[in-house]
């Protein structure tokens, strides 16, 4: 079987797609693959045919934390956390 086919399966393209399916079918590919999920999201994406802003609304939980970690340390999204230097 090759790998569209089987991605198909797993997502049941012709059925609703539900969030679990699509952050497993992220986690599975970047871990499979050892890419990070921002590559991995984009990546289901193209082999489903969505255009990328269409997975936006299906990652969610600890994959957000996880591309939001990984989108700063890469310089894509500005830091939302940074420690607080006091000077007196």
């Amino acid at each position: 079987m090759s790998e569209q086919q089987e991605l198909e399966n797993t997502l049941s393209i012709n059925q609703a797609i539900d969030k679990i399916q699509v952050v497993e079918e992220i986690e599975k590919m970047a871990l499979e693959k050892k890419i990070d999920y921002i590559s991995a999201a984009l990546e289901l994406a193209r082999k489903l045919d969505w255009d990328p802003a269409w997975i936006a609304p299906y990652i969610t939980g600890s994959l957000k934390e996880k591309i939001r970690v990984e989108g700063e340390a890469q310089g894509l999204l500005k830091r939302t956390s940074r420690p607080q230097v006091l000077f007196e």
